[in-house]
């Protein structure tokens, strides 16, 4: 069985993902595979209790599709960049696909591969 984030669709021209708090900063790419599947985090600190749950951003079905499948898919991180909204959710004003890294052989410094299906945040925009 395929394991899939909270939710996540495509409705009305809006992107929307249903989450999990993590417990945890997502960090940089080398520690993105920290936080578990269908969990999101700031970069630098954990999502609080009053802090939403699901984001929407607006964008054209294609984009969605790409971002979805993205997702889906093993490796499938990707970077929201958002703030609160008083109805309750983050509202994106963009995102992008990201890729954590992976010490493929301990001795080496190739940091490749990307892992996982996980979501973060830049803190950057979200004030």
């Amino acid at each position: 069985m395929k394991r899939q984030i909270a939710g996540l669709w495509y409705e009305a021209g809006h992107l929307i993902v249903r989450f999990r708090r993590s417990r945890s900063a997502a960090g940089n790419p080398s520690t993105y595979n920290k936080i578990a599947l269908g969990n999101a985090a700031w970069v630098g600190r954990p999502l609080n209790a009053n802090e939403p749950t699901m984001l929407k951003q607006k964008m054209t079905e294609a984009q969605a599709t790409t971002a979805i499948k993205r997702l889906r898919q093993n490796g499938g991180f990707w970077r929201f960049y958002c703030r609160a909204n008083p109805a309750g959710y983050f509202d994106v004003s963009r995102s992008e696909a990201t890729y954590a890294s992976v010490r493929i052989d301990p001795g080496s410094r190739k940091t490749s591969q990307p892992i996982a299906e996980r979501l973060n945040f830049a803190p950057e925009s979200c004030r």
